[in-house]
């Protein structure tokens, strides 16, 4: 099967727009929202973390480090840019809260802030939210410029766009989703059933932006 990635259609045919962006804490920043409302009671603890320079499963990588929870246990709902100022939600069991607060500056040190603490009788799973919300500063941009931004922006809003998943989800060698089919031929396999659950995940991915590009077509 051929899985090279192939031109992505947009929706709209403006001509490009001059700016500069640079994914950094500073000018991109992800806040997760919810799906629904913790309840405060039950057996998982949830969380809210703010991390930078971080990728969510490196993020869970710190946690079961400092706290001894296994991966396993750890719940979240989706993945967050690594370069980029970003907040989630994560879950675990409850008896491990008491460890949260005694490890502040052990977390702080991996560039990971506990903002508050829930509980809940259920752990977040993925798909467990009900968006997110971007910060992202444009810079270099001139006043014509700015202006065709937000008249492309009026267009979305009414009209909507493809919301394709970003190069982040491909790795850095962009092959992650051609692991992903490895996997489910039984090829190969990780050891870390997250991990697994990721590259899966990536060629589901890819799989998505095929058919969404192909759908603008018709």
């Amino acid at each position: 099967m051929n899985l090279n990635f192939m031109p992505l259609l947009h929706a709209y045919n403006h001509a490009s727009i001059d700016f500069h962006f640079n994914s950094s804490a500073r000018d991109f920043c992800v806040h997760e929202v919810p799906l629904y409302e913790f309840s405060n009671t039950g057996e998982h603890a949830v969380i809210q973390v703010r991390k930078s320079g971080l990728s969510t499963l490196e993020m869970l990588q710190i946690f079961s480090q400092i706290l001894g929870v296994r991966i396993a246990e750890l719940g979240y709902a989706g993945l967050k840019d690594k370069n980029a100022l970003t907040t989630q939600f994560i879950s675990l069991p409850k008896k491990y809260a008491p460890l949260l607060e005694k490890n502040t500056s052990n977390f702080q040190e991996k560039n990971l802030k506990i903002l508050s603490l829930n509980y809940h009788h259920n752990k977040i799973k993925l798909g467990h939210l009900k968006g997110n919300r971007f910060f992202m500063r444009f810079k270099k941009m001139t006043p014509l410029n700015a202006q065709k931004t937000e008249q492309v922006l009026e267009q979305i809003a009414q009209f909507g766009m493809p919301n394709y998943f970003g190069p982040q989800r491909f790795g850095k060698f962009n092959d992650n989703h051609q692991e992903g089919l490895k996997i489910l031929q039984n090829q190969t396999k990780f050891a870390h059933q997250k991990l697994n659950a990721f590259l899966i995940s990536s060629y589901q991915s890819y799989l998505f932006n095929a058919l969404l590009s192909k759908r603008l077509e018709i």
